[in-house]
Formats: C-alpha cells, structure tokens, sequence
C-alpha cells in the first residue's frame, strides 16, 4: 500500500451535515480503487493569508488513506474529480501529497479560530494558579 494525505479547504459556512457526507462520499471513493481511509480531521475554522473566492476564511479538513499501489494512478484522478466536480462548490482547494509509510501519523495543526478564547471588552484580567493578577498579553 501507499500512503496518502489531502488537505481540503472548504466553504466556511459547510454544515455537519455535509462535512459528514464529504466523509462518507470519500471513503466510498478510495473503497471504489481499493483504498482505505485512514483518518479524516476537522482541523477548524481559519482565516485566510487572501481572499479565496471572495471568502475570508476556510475550514480545514486532512484525510490521510492507502491506495493499491497497482490503481494508485486511476485512484489519485478520481479523488481529483471528486472534489473538482462533485464537490466543486464545497471545497475550494485541495492538494494531495504521498507519505512516508515509515514515518508517524502524528500531526501538529495551529489552533483554530473556534478554539482561540475570545477576549471581551471589560473582562477581568486573568490570574496565575497562585492568585496573583497577570496582565493580558
């Protein structure tokens, strides 16, 4: 077998619904060229370095898989065609990279906007573990 990841960013307003079927449809799609889904990972919601389709921000999703490497090639184009075509309007962009089937599955992803804290006007500023005030950074 051979290792896979795609990273795909898609349309920020992408419901759990969707997000699920997207799940769903690509594993179907790998199993279709005799591939297994590894792992797919909502990495969350992120403001874009640029605009991409008039969309300031993206959720993130990586899906690691293993393909036959005797169908890779046939696979690799119709994971290419399932986000060009049926998921054209869903996900904005997507790139898929081989892995080293040596190497850990282990990632480490940047916090999301979703699990960054917000920090409120009139808030009372935070305190270390022995009570004293620290200031906000």
């Amino acid at each position: 077998m051979v290792r896979y990841e795609t990273l795909l960013l898609t349309t920020p307003e992408l419901s759990t619904e969707l997000a699920e079927q997207l799940e769903s449809q690509l594993e179907a799609v790998l199993r279709e060229h005799g591939g297994v889904l590894l792992s797919y990972d909502r990495w969350g919601k992120y403001f874009l370095a640029f605009p991409v389709e008039k969309n300031d921000y993206g959720i993130y999703f990586l899906a690691r898989f293993e393909l036959d490497p005797a169908r890779k090639t046939e696979a690799l184009e119709a994971i290419r065609l399932f986000y060009a075509v049926r998921h054209a309007e869903t996900v904005f962009r997507h790139v898929i990279k081989a892995l080293d089937m040596e190497a850990p599955l282990m990632y480490a992803r940047p916090q999301s906007l979703e699990e960054i804290p917000e920090e409120t006007e009139g808030a009372a500023p935070a305190a270390s573990e022995d009570g004293e005030t620290v200031a906000a950074a």
